[in-house]
């Protein structure tokens, strides 16, 4: 089955099988209702796991943002560049993907397309609970933004950890 990282359904992975026969040696064989079980499985995560998982360093000081860690659905060997941030305020990060399309398991250039992201803030302001809030801004970007409630929703530099869809 080609074209990950699209998102693929139960149906994508083929009929329900059936067995031909009796499984004889669970140790060594696998009956089609423990294949059908996983490929239900699989399609069911598929729909709803994060494509993306990003650890972001945000140095007050200085305004750098980097991404300490990537992993990335479409990237299970870790080679591509990590994502790049750009500050415009306290608490205000832009993203982007910096391509539109990357390689499916086949080699085939599959159009990647962002439906949100969910930003978590790991550090306390003042004492006070941080927010994280993502904005898409396009199919492959987006802007977060780090706030505190307690404190009439200031934005405010802070480490993160970023999930996307």
């Amino acid at each position: 089955m080609s074209g990950f990282p699209n998102r693929i359904a139960r149906s994508s992975l083929g009929p329900t099988l059936e067995d031909k026969w009796p499984v004889v040696d669970p140790k060594h064989d696998i009956g089609a209702s423990s294949l059908n079980l996983l490929f239900h499985q699989v399609g069911g995560m598929n729909l709803i796991s994060a494509r993306g998982l990003l650890f972001v360093d945000v140095n007050s000081g200085t305004g750098v943002v980097t991404t300490l860690y990537q992993g990335i659905a479409w990237d299970p060997d870790g080679l591509l560049p990590k994502i790049t941030w750009t500050r415009s305020a306290a608490g205000i990060y832009s993203w982007s993907l910096p391509q539109s399309s990357y390689a499916d398991e086949a080699g085939n250039m599959i159009t990647v397309e962002v439906l949100g992201g969910f930003p978590m803030p790991q550090e306390l302001v003042s004492g006070n609970v941080a927010v994280g809030q993502h904005v898409t801004t396009g199919v492959r970007s987006g802007t977060v933004h780090i706030l505190v409630p307690a404190l009439s929703n200031t934005h405010y530099d802070s480490d993160f950890i970023f999930l996307f869809w």
